[in-house]
């Protein structure tokens, strides 16, 4: 009987500890303009700014449509990190974003739903030479996401 309240205790402690642990960042998203699309190497083109605060300056808007992040003239061929901030249509809950590699004639050749979670975590993919287009989108609501090679 003893251990069973223990047990109770222990387990809402968890959870509360759990829950005021948890934050969010949100930023303001600004559509992107010209000086947000950044070179970083060879033929490789971005949103970019290095990890961990992008500007929202320096980021992609996105929503629930797919939406070019990164792309290449003559295939990838190396890793490229991508990070969301999202927030989804029911207020301060994070949406995760899907990802799709498009090849030369434009045909998906990976895709991943919920690739990279919503909340300004980043996540490394590797980019074959024959993916030339990386595309983003949020499963639900709104958010901006960056991109950098190396």
């Amino acid at each position: 009987m003893k251990s069973n309240k223990i047990k109770r205790i222990l387990g809402i402690a968890l959870i509360l500890v759990m829950c005021l642990g948890y934050t969010l960042n949100a930023f303001a998203a600004e559509s992107p303009n010209k000086s947000a699309v950044v070179s970083n190497y060879n033929d490789v083109t971005t949103y970019a700014n290095r990890y961990p605060y992008p500007s929202a300056g320096n980021a992609l808007s996105i929503n629930t449509s797919w939406k070019t992040i990164a792309s290449s003239t003559t295939g990838f061929n190396c890793d490229v990190w991508i990070a969301s901030y999202n927030l989804g249509t029911i207020g301060l809950v994070v949406a995760p974003s899907d990802i799709r590699m498009l090849g030369k004639s434009g045909n998906v050749v990976w895709q991943e739903s919920g690739a990279v979670a919503g909340n300004g975590a980043q996540r490394q993919f590797w980019c074959g030479s024959d993916v030339y287009t990386i595309q983003i989108r949020t499963q639900t609501g709104t958010g901006t996401a960056y991109a950098y090679g190396n």
